[in-house]
């Protein structure tokens, strides 16, 4: 729980509780070939980044970061790594995603169809510490497991699916980097 456990603990957490119903999908009764992801705000953010870490861990994909020494993960995961079932997540659905974390809050409220509508600074700044504490000395805020809008080609085409619905708010401050991504993902050759 965010602020004890920040960036990257959640995609991990995230990640894990994936594998685990992978591991166990017979004894739950669970098709892990046709699982769908869905979050609002920080939650749609995981909705992108656990297939892209997920992907990264199992499979090694096409321009992954190499350096894991930052993303430390929980000693449960090379268990379940040993007895991981291939996971077919095959939608995200989306609500107001945060995309971009290197874009300040500041420059968000400026892009935004009416910025009087916007969070007060107070909550802006509550929730990114809580999950993404600054300053960021390691550069985690350009990590596609942060910032999947800054995953390069290879890891969107192979680390999330095609079906993805993404719902934005006109009034939000994460509307504009939402649009910038789905425009993106529109014209990805997938």
């Amino acid at each position: 729980l965010a602020p004890e456990h920040p960036f990257p603990t959640a995609v991990d957490d995230s990640v894990d509780a994936l594998l685990y119903l992978s591991s166990n999908a017979e004894d739950l009764g669970l098709d892990i070939s046709r699982i769908a992801l869905s979050g609002f705000s920080a939650g749609a953010n995981l909705a992108f980044t656990v297939p892209l870490r997920l992907k990264y861990h199992t499979k090694k994909i096409l321009g992954s970061p190499q350096d894991e020494e930052d993303m430390s993960r929980w000693p449960t995961t090379s268990e379940l790594l040993s007895t991981y079932k291939d996971v077919e997540i095959v939608s995200i659905v989306a609500w107001y995603p945060l995309l971009d974390w290197t874009e300040s809050r500041a420059s968000k409220k400026r892009h935004s169809v009416k910025p009087e509508k916007a969070l007060p600074k107070f909550f802006t700044d509550l929730f990114d510490h809580s999950y993404h504490p600054w300053p960021d000395m390691k550069g985690n805020h350009a990590s596609p497991y942060a910032s999947p809008a800054l995953a390069n080609d290879g890891m969107i085409k192979h680390g999330i699916p095609n079906d993805i619905q993404m719902f934005l708010c006109e009034y939000d401050m994460l509307l504009h980097e939402g649009q910038i991504f789905s425009d993106r993902l529109e014209n990805l050759d997938k």
